[in-house]
């Protein structure tokens, strides 16, 4: 693999990691996504005004309400949009209740720990993942790539050591900070920190540093004092890190916006929007910011500030132009675009383009057509069963 790798990802790879359902599988009256909803006039209208034929299929069923249709008069078209987001939002918390249901015995499965070993690499080189998965499980393993923070006094100083940027599984090395903000670094692999048991090997290894002197004995001072920890912070990468375009956290809304530098990390990019984002205006006139839900904060702050917003679900139907108003969509699909026509190899993994979705299909194909892929990996347990993906292309 390298640098110029792009993941594609679909349901089928939530699916066999975490036993996240597809949005097939949600279908249904009785299903858990429309027995959710209880207010009479949406569930009269799915039950006596949409077809019956579609009612097992939740994307056909969303991308027929979304749909402008002639033959529809003003009311019923304003109850479709009402369903639509009745709907949208049943799956939203649907698939918040499978984030949060992630216990020690998934994280236990092998398929899950194959899957944290992925997002570790696709981490450690920077590379693109495009999803049109809704939900969040690709942020909750890329959590699992942490750096832990000690913060240690020696003398009047503070200095900082810095546990390197990896998953619990891949835990190589150490960082000791020279400052007391930790603008200077020395990076301590692990088959180094022999150099540190007696003190001729260390003195040979900080001569090897572009280190003053001073900050050799910092180095030193700190070594012998490391028995005075004083606060131990574990920081995981951010929702923030992930998204290739500029995002606020909800209840950023009212509150002044955090500052900070952003971790190299994987470059995630959600071309059907996530749960965990809303959006002013709605339906086909999105605008304004798109807005980060952090769903372990809950109460008045979010409560309020969500009051005139929307979850930002696109569904796979051709015509998403109203989607495309809100920049950061618009601009996710472009940067998406330019890795694929960059690409070397391609990896679809558990992502089978619908085909209400011709968007998504002609997005790739067009991304494609100027460029010599040298590779396409399949990872689709469905596309083995019924043919392959390639007459798709």
């Amino acid at each position: 693999m390298g640098k110029k790798d792009v993941f594609i990802v679909g349901s089928g790879f939530s699916k066999d990691v975490a036993q996240y359902p597809t949005l097939l599988e949600l279908g249904g009256l009785d299903g858990p996504v429309l027995s959710r909803i209880k207010d009479p006039l949406i569930s009269n209208f799915i039950s006596k005004k949409c077809p019956k034929s579609i009612l097992n299929n939740i994307e056909h069923l969303i991308t027929y309400l979304h749909q402008e249709y002639p033959w529809r008069n003003e009311e019923d078209s304003c109850l479709a949009k009402a369903v639509y987001y009745s709907i949208v939002k049943s799956i939203g918390i649907v698939f918040n209740e499978y984030d949060k249901e992630l216990d020690n015995n998934t994280q236990k499965q092998e398929a899950y720990i194959a899957a944290i070993q992925l997002i570790t690499y696709l981490h450690k080189w920077e590379l693109p993942v495009i999803t049109f998965n809704y939900d969040t499980l690709i942020e909750s393993l890329a959590k699992t790539i942490h750096r832990k923070i000690l913060t240690v006094n020696v003398g009047s100083k503070q200095y900082l050591v810095i546990i390197k940027e990896e998953s619990p599984l891949h835990d190589k090395g150490v960082t000791v900070g020279i400052d007391s903000d930790g603008t200077k670094a020395l990076w301590i692999a692990r088959n180094e920190l022999e150099y540190f048991e007696n003190k001729d090997k260390l003195d040979v290894w900080l001569s090897s540093k572009e280190l003053k002197d001073e900050e050799k004995d910092n180095v030193r001072s700190f070594l012998h004092h490391n028995n005075n920890l004083k606060q131990r912070l574990e920081i995981t990468i951010r929702e923030e890190e992930l998204y290739q375009f500029p995002i606020v956290r909800l209840e950023q809304r009212t509150h002044s916006l955090l500052g900070g530098e952003f971790t190299p990390t994987l470059k995630l990019y959600k071309l059907h929007g996530s749960v965990n984002w809303m959006a002013g205006g709605g339906f086909d006139s999105w605008q304004g910011e798109i807005y980060l839900v952090d769903r372990d904060r809950e109460g008045w702050i979010t409560g309020r500030n969500k009051r005139d917003l929307y979850p930002l679900l696109i569904p796979p139907v051709l015509d998403k132009s109203g989607f495309y108003v809100t920049p950061g969509i618009r601009y996710q699909w472009r940067y998406a675009a330019d890795h694929i026509k960059k690409a070397s190899r391609i990896f679809i993994i558990g992502y089978s383009f619908p085909e209400t979705d011709l968007a998504s299909l002609f997005f790739i194909n067009e991304s494609i057509a100027l460029n010599s892929v040298s590779e396409f990996v399949v990872v689709n347990r469905a596309c083995r069963e019924n043919g392959g993906l390639k007459k798709r292309f």
